[in-house]
């Protein structure tokens, strides 16, 4: 299996580089470059530039998924390079496999997180994390000042946060997302194990309701099996990243699949990402 993934990923890679050395040809790329006129007799200007802008999307989508694996290479190339590496973990278990692969400290992904989350609560997961003696950072669940020293107290180091800074005018997702973020209540957040066979937290929007939230059942058992589960993963992966990706660049919540975590109930407004931080500093300030 590991032969056939890394032999795979390797044929990705060619493929990749040749597309990417193509379009920063002089000319602008496949419309003008080697390949130009017969690009464009196959597809035409606008349809050559179409398709290799989407051939490298997904090429780009599959060349991440094949990579995933053992971290220790990654940690000793950052090491090597002066870098600190921190690793999500959802359980002591994976917690375990990061620290084997000597990280430097760990983000506690908890079940008020948006997109992949965990199952524990803030508290409880940090219980199970601290005995590696490494600084742990709490991601999911935190939207305002409050939840913040909230985290802080518990004994976690820092704070990760995603959804929050969504709504900021910085960010580059659909106005349509942000807003949707605003509105939204803790209630308005599910999850679904539709888009990557793990549970995913999502806004619920029309698209998720009729997508639905549980695995279908050849997917159930596809996901049971000791090897069949690594190719269904594989397929919802390359689906779930793609779906995700562009529910972030347009504005189609009847089509798109928008991540959300919890903290949505403490956002009130968009704002500057730079006003979000000096907030929560001036909040630690004060405490």
């Amino acid at each position: 299996m590991y032969g056939v993934v890394l032999a795979f990923h390797l044929l990705v890679c060619i493929v990749l580089i040749a597309i990417i050395l193509i379009q920063s040809g002089k000319g602008g790329g496949l419309a003008g470059g080697a390949f130009g006129g017969a690009t464009q007799t196959v597809f035409g200007g606008r349809g050559a530039t179409d398709f290799i802008t989407k051939a490298t999307v997904y090429l780009g989508i599959v060349f991440f998924v094949t990579s995933l694996g053992n971290p220790r290479w990654i940690v000793e190339r950052a090491h090597a390079a002066g870098a600190v590496v921190y690793h999500d973990a959802t359980e002591k278990r994976f917690a375990e496999k990061a620290m084997d692969a000597n990280v430097d400290g760990l983000i506690a992904v908890n079940r008020h997180a948006g997109g992949h989350l965990g199952g524990l609560a803030k508290t409880e997961l940090f219980l199970e994390l601290q005995e590696f003696g490494v600084p742990v950072v709490c991601a999911g669940g935190i939207g305002d000042e409050a939840e913040f020293l909230r985290a802080l107290d518990i004994g976690y180091a820092g704070a990760q946060l995603g959804t929050r800074f969504i709504a900021t005018d910085e960010c580059k997702a659909p106005q349509a997302y942000k807003d949707a973020i605003v509105r939204a209540g803790a209630d308005d957040v599910v999850t679904t194990e539709r888009l990557s066979g793990v549970p995913v937290a999502v806004l619920n929007t029309e698209s998720v309701k009729r997508l639905g939230q549980k695995a279908g059942p050849i997917a159930r058992w596809m996901l049971s099996g000791r090897k069949t589960k690594h190719w269904m993963r594989t397929i919802y992966g390359l689906r779930s990243i793609w779906s995700l990706k562009r529910g972030l660049m347009r504005d189609a919540p009847d089509k798109d699949f928008w991540q959300a975590g919890k903290s949505v109930a403490t956002i009130s407004s968009i704002e500057p990402a730079g006003a979000i931080v000096r907030r929560f500093a001036q909040a630690l300030e004060n405490d």
